[in-house]
């Protein structure tokens, strides 16, 4: 019950969820903007002739799942000609041609090329690809493993057993993941509302001088500050989980499709690195929660500054300001060497592909550790820790514990 009272009290307010709402129609506007800017199947067509997003659908059943000799033949037998009139620059740039599906053959070729042969091709010849890579990492292993670096032995005998039966045997549409997996733009979102919440949580009561109420109050103290620690995760994990299904059903919607969820997730080429072997679907999964975590981790830090803080203005202040911080250090080094500040740095939970889309490790005692599981790891350890530091710095309830107690009844008996 006093959880739930904190919870209303907190967070359960007009001016919270209309900001909630605002950001909710900014995020599916800019959904709704990285649609139009990033994909080609559109309804945007010549009078009387199919669209790109109508071609391509129409097309699409011919070629999904298993990729076969007789369906890579068939294409070839629509490609192949387009190819060479483009190539021969002989193809007609007539708008309205009955004879092709768009009305032109340069926009048939361009459509084949970019949403089928080039698809097509990278699934076809993906699994070479990791075989090479695990015949490489075995011979390595084996190398590593004579001249006694036991540790560089264990890394690529792990990469091998990684890719080693890697393979895209199905062709499916995966467009709508790509960009629903580098869609970023919500984070911004939660980070502030985050901010706006959990900000003023300590703060608030500092500047009323509620705190000196709360440690005098049956049910205050740390046990209060216990029950805020919880109001303020379950607060991030709703925030976290709204924004992800704001996302995903809007991503859904615009581009109209869902299917792809069953490809391994090395089908989106970015992804062909990733050191995790699930599906797209599972994917999305995984990273909701790792995002999850690195707000969590964020929550607690913003937590602390509540409770350092004796007016609600200066937690808010330098909270904006550590975002911005770790946002520009965590973007320097998205793409550098330096493993260990990826693990380190929460914000890599929060946009997590950088993590799980490429196989890195971390030495952890002479043991080879994935970077994805180490930030994991350190994520959960680093939420626990800036909790304990929150209920350590908050005051204990002296009149209502046992010593208090103690003290009251004999003064009373006095």
């Amino acid at each position: 019950m006093i959880f739930y009272y904190e919870w209303k009290k907190l967070f359960l307010k007009k001016t919270l969820l209309c900001v909630l709402l605002i950001f909710t129609v900014i995020d599916i506007a800019k959904a709704w903007q990285e649609y139009r800017t990033s994909t080609y199947l559109t309804d945007d067509k010549a009078p009387d002739m199919m669209s790109w997003s109508e071609a391509y659908w129409m097309l699409y059943p011919e070629y999904r799942g298993e990729i076969t000799t007789d369906k890579m033949n068939d294409f070839l037998e629509h490609y192949r000609p387009l190819e060479e009139k483009i190539s021969d620059l002989t193809a007609s740039s007539i708008a309205d041609n009955p004879d092709y599906m768009t009305g032109s053959a340069w926009q048939d070729y361009y459509l084949l090329e970019r949403y089928y042969a080039k698809p097509m091709k990278y699934f076809y010849q993906y699994g070479n690809k990791a075989g090479r890579v695990a015949k490489k990492a075995k011979e390595n292993a084996s190398f590593y493993q004579k001249h006694g670096n036991v540790y560089e032995s264990r890394k690529n005998a792990m990469i091998y057993h990684l890719y080693h039966d890697r393979t895209v045997k199905e062709f499916a549409y995966t467009e709508m993941y790509h960009y629903y997996l580098y869609y970023d733009f919500s984070d911004v979102l939660i980070f502030l509302l985050c901010i706006y919440g959990i900000a003023r949580v300590f703060s608030c009561e500092k500047e009323a001088q509620m705190e000196e109420l709360n440690v005098v109050s049956v049910n205050g103290g740390k046990r209060l500050v216990g029950y805020k620690i919880l109001a303020v995760l379950l607060y991030t994990a709703c925030i976290s989980c709204w924004f992800a299904l704001v996302d995903f059903f809007s991503f859904a919607v615009f581009f109209r499709s869902l299917e792809g969820e069953n490809m391994p997730i090395y089908a989106i080429e970015n992804f062909s690195c990733s050191a995790v072997t699930c599906t797209i679907g599972q994917y999305a999964i995984i990273s909701f929660f790792a995002r999850t975590l690195g707000f969590f981790v964020f929550s607690m830090i913003f937590l602390t500054i509540s409770e350092l803080c004796k007016n609600a203005l200066t937690p808010f202040v330098i909270s904006v300001a550590l975002c911005i911080i770790v946002i520009f250090t965590g973007d320097y080094f998205a793409h550098s060497s330096h493993i260990i500040w990826k693990v380190i740095n929460p914000y890599f939970l929060i946009t997590n592909r950088t993590l799980f889309c490429e196989t890195e490790f971390v030495n952890f005692f002479g043991n080879p550790v994935f970077s994805y599981e180490a930030a994991l790891v350190w994520g959960a350890a680093a939420c626990l820790f800036f909790a304990c530091i929150v209920w350590l710095l908050s005051k204990r309830n002296v009149l209502w514990s046992k010593k208090g107690r103690r003290k009251h009844h004999a003064d009373i008996e006095v």
